[in-house]
């Protein structure tokens, strides 16, 4: 999908865009006129080495990406503590998406790890 040219009338859906794959995806859907982008994050700590984005300090990436790699654990408060991290990153990208003109939300779910949906769409021409 990196190197996939997205058309006026594509829409975007990926699912379990693995480390920083989710960011390549959001900066390349912007850049694009197609209409919906639709992602599944995940595996956001395999990103921690990558430079820090959507206005996050390096040390904050790092660390969220980090502890976001918690989210399977089978201790609750390391579990908890990944989805903490997973829900952070992913809010600034839909906070970033949001500052850029779209519309965008974020769908979570408790039902398995890594479930987290990011949903952005151009805004209707008035």
């Amino acid at each position: 999908i990196q190197e996939a040219e997205i058309t006026a009338d594509a829409a975007v859906v990926a699912k379990h865009a693995c480390g920083d794959l989710t960011d390549g995806i959001i900066e390349k859907w912007a850049a694009s006129e197609s209409p919906l982008l639709v992602i599944m994050t995940c595996c956001q700590d395999k990103a921690a080495d990558q430079p820090a984005r959507y206005g996050l300090e390096q040390s904050e990436w790092t660390e969220l990406c980090k502890a976001s790699a918690k989210t399977n654990s089978a201790k609750d408060k390391d579990r908890s503590e990944g989805m903490r991290a997973m829900l952070r990153l992913d809010n600034a990208r839909v906070d970033y998406l949001k500052r850029l003109g779209f519309e965008a939300k974020l769908t979570t779910t408790d039902k398995f790890p890594k479930g987290d949906v990011i949903v952005a769409r151009r805004k209707k021409k008035v």
